[in-house]
């Protein structure tokens, strides 16, 4: 296409007799050819020539000097190879593809960067051009190449600076300390040309304010003129090994003291000072809180509630350290041993001082009275080493503290000891030994810490004699207790052995009540189905009917009974509650139909099973339904209804009868009891509700009965969802 282009522009230029002059002809193609390689040559550029020979492609045909300065071969052993097996093989596809597109004709635009090996077995990095010519009417590719190697390492090592300039100020950034580079620009004076995001948050200004400012802008008037000299000193190329402390003036008007290192660099060729500032207000604050800090500590070591006394054990480790040295490896008891050499060991004690609490227990007035006192009482070695001198010592738990302390014991544990005072009394304290932070490698600081306990030891010891008389009276208590509980264990054997007989003897009353009364039963209904005289028929259907009811008061007994006496056990199984109730309604319909009552269910769809006792939870509800239906007159309505609440299942029968007397409300679900005489539906035994209530509780549910207030009462029972079922 250029060649066309170059065609097209020079034919477009004529003379007036329409001839090309002579100075623009084309010249002849070997002439063009030498003119591109020199002008290459002058570029510092290398020309190949390639062609397709044979099955090999991109053959070197032609190669200029530069190219073989390049690769290190010579032009010789370059002509004749291919430029491809020069090429390193994550490239090698690629530029394979560009040339076979250019041989073709294919139009690939832009240059290409690759990497060739060379023949001392180093890379060198190319960016190459070319274009498809045909000189002596063979298609060759004409290659311009340019060796970039120094340009991508002066990049990567360009980059590489950065990365360490970045790195430098992200630690800054982290550490919270500033970067700043400084340099005399633009007429001003050690000017902002680079500041990192500390600096702002330092100075209360912006990154934008500050890069317009001079750093004496910033710097506080009283140090201007120290670090004046130093940026002067650091732009001529001189380093300083300290930090320095100064301070600037905020935005907001405030002085901040810095700290600041300062060195001298080149920032875009030109000479700059970097500086590594660090607000250290909260240093100078610390600072304040440590004397602060230490005042405190001289008035609560002053006047702390706990006797303190700071000591100086160096002398004492010497000595324990030199009997180590001669071969002495249990010290306490070689001092035990040696009582003389003990007294010693107690006496290399340098007192530094004494809190008023301590000086209060010793009863006496001044650190240099309580000095006195330590020296003739515990630290001055006796002629004669009694058994008086180690009690004011106080004696074996004292020094095994102290050795401890010397052999590397950072602290002691409390330990109890028996001390005597400058007046002669003798008392029990607490001591603690703790050594000072620091002084752990020669025990210069060590404190001795003592807490009079003499009123709860007096107090201990009476508390240890009163332990002793309630130890024996409850000696004597515990014994007289055995006695009632054995007297206790003989009456609840006795009181099982009534029960089991009395359970006994109903279920043999039973028996013997069911035995005639199942005759009854039979011969009745064998009568009501062959006897055609009405009023032997009416007989037989009332003794039926008397049997029948006499039968279920003996069934209620029984499960009372069962109940009263733990033997009522429930067989527990998941069911559909609605499903019973179903089954339940459908029996007494026609008993309501012949009574003209209307009985009726109501649920809501997708109630839970519940885990029950089937058999047993129908006897509940058959006796609710036969209350209501015994209680409602005729023409009236009984209505169950079934819901689910919270983790119960509720059940409620209602009616519209009578209602319930209120004084009987009470005593419904008491056994035995029947509701007013006066009423005509009242008969039975006045079991079957004590015994519903007792159901629904083994099912570890409730019952409970209320009197509407349009007439009628309502017989309400809930029962958990989830398995519960009550020990009888």
């Amino acid at each position: 296409m250029a060649d066309k282009k170059i065609r097209t522009n020079i034919s477009d230029i004529k003379t007036k007799g329409g001839s090309i002059p002579e100075s623009i002809k084309p010249k002849p193609p070997e002439e063009a050819y030498h003119a591109l390689i020199e002008l290459a040559h002058d570029m510092g550029q290398a020309v190949v020539m390639l062609r397709d020979i044979d099955s090999r492609e991109g053959v070197h045909v032609f190669v200029s000097n530069i190219w073989s300065d390049i690769t290190g071969y010579s032009r010789k052993e370059l002509l004749g190879i291919s430029f491809f097996d020069l090429v390193l093989p994550k490239y090698k596809e690629t530029s394979l593809s560009r040339h076979r597109q250019k041989m073709s004709g294919t139009p690939v635009p832009g240059k290409f960067t690759l990497a060739i090996r060379k023949k001392d077995g180093q890379e060198a990095v190319i960016e190459i051009s070319s274009a498809v010519s045909t000189p002596d009417g063979l298609p060759t590719n004409i290659v311009f190449i340019r060796d970039v190697t120094s340009i991508i390492e002066s990049e990567a090592k360009a980059k590489e600076y950065e990365q360490q300039f970045k790195t430098i100020v992200k630690l800054a950034n982290d550490t919270g300390e500033a970067i700043v580079i400084l340099q005399d620009k633009d007429g001003v004076e050690s000017k902002y040309v680079f500041v990192n995001e500390i600096w702002p948050e330092i100075t209360g200004y912006s990154q934008e304010e500050l890069l317009n400012m001079s750093a004496f802008d910033l710097i506080s008037p009283s140090h201007s003129e120290a670090a004046r000299n130093r940026l002067q000193d650091v732009f001529a190329g001189n380093t300083f090994a300290n930090s320095f402390e100064g301070a600037i003036i905020s935005k907001h008007g405030n002085e901040v003291p810095v700290e600041h290192t300062i060195a001298p660099i080149q920032y875009y060729g030109k000479a700059s000072a970097i500086v590594l500032l660090r607000d250290v207000s909260k240093e100078k604050k610390a600072e304040q809180m440590l004397v602060a800090e230490r005042n405190k500590y001289q008035h609560l070591f002053q006047f702390s509630p706990v006797g303190l006394l700071e000591v100086d054990w160096s002398d004492k480790k010497a000595f324990l350290l030199k009997l180590k040295a001669e071969g002495v490896k249990d010290i306490i008891a070689f001092l035990k041993d040696d009582p003389r050499l003990c007294a010693t060991f107690y006496s290399l004690a340098k007192e530094i001082r004494a809190n008023k609490a301590l000086l209060d227990i010793y009863d006496t007035s001044s650190f240099k009275e309580y000095q006195v006192f330590t020296k003739r009482t515990f630290f001055s070695i006796p002629k004669k080493l009694d058994m008086e001198w180690k009690d004011r010592l106080g004696w074996e738990a004292p020094l095994e503290a102290m050795v401890s302390i010397c052999e590397g014991e950072k602290s002691y544990q409390t330990f109890q000891a028996r001390i005597i005072t400058n007046k002669g009394r003798w008392k029990h304290v607490y001591e603690q030994f703790l050594i000072a932070p620091g002084c752990e490698h020669d025990l210069s600081s060590v404190y001795f810490s003592v807490i009079d306990v003499t009123d709860r030891v007096k107090a201990e010891c009476e508390l240890k004699e009163y332990k002793e008389q309630l130890e024996d009276l409850v000696i004597q208590r515990s014994r007289k207790l055995e006695q009632s509980l054995a007297r206790e264990t003989r009456l609840r054997e006795n009181l099982n052995l009534k029960l089991k007989q009395q359970i006994g003897l109903i279920h043999g009353l039973i028996h013997n009540l069911k035995t005639p009364l199942s005759s009854l039963l039979s011969v009745s209904e064998v009568m009501l189905d062959t006897v055609n005289d009405d009023k032997v028929k009416k007989m037989a259907l009332n003794i039926n009917h008397g049997a029948n009811l006499l039968s279920i008061n003996i069934n209620e007994l029984v499960s009372v009974v069962q109940g009263e006496t733990g033997l009522l056990q429930l067989e527990i199984s998941e069911i559909d509650i609605v499903e019973i109730l179903e089954e339940l309604l459908n029996l007494f319909r026609y008993e309501a139909l012949r009574k003209k009552q209307v009985i009726s269910l109501e649920f809501k769809d997708n109630l839970p099973v519940i885990w029950a006792d089937r058999e047993r939870l129908k006897q509940v509800v058959i006796n609710l339904l036969e209350n209501s239906m015994r209680y409602t007159p005729s023409g009236g309505t009984i209505t169950v209804r079934v819901r689910e609440e919270g983790p119960n299942v509720i059940v409620s029968v209602l009616d519209n009868g009578h209602g319930i007397a209120i004084k009987d409300l009470p005593y419904l679900f008491e056994p035995y009891y029947t509701m007013s005489k006066s009423s005509k539906h009242c008969r039975g035994l006045g079991l079957g509700l004590p015994l519903a209530k007792k159901l629904i509780e083994l099912h570890g549910g409730s019952i409970w009965v209320h009197n509407l207030k349009k007439g009628g009462t309502e017989v309400i029972f809930s029962i958990p969802i989830k398995r519960m079922v009550l020990d009888s």
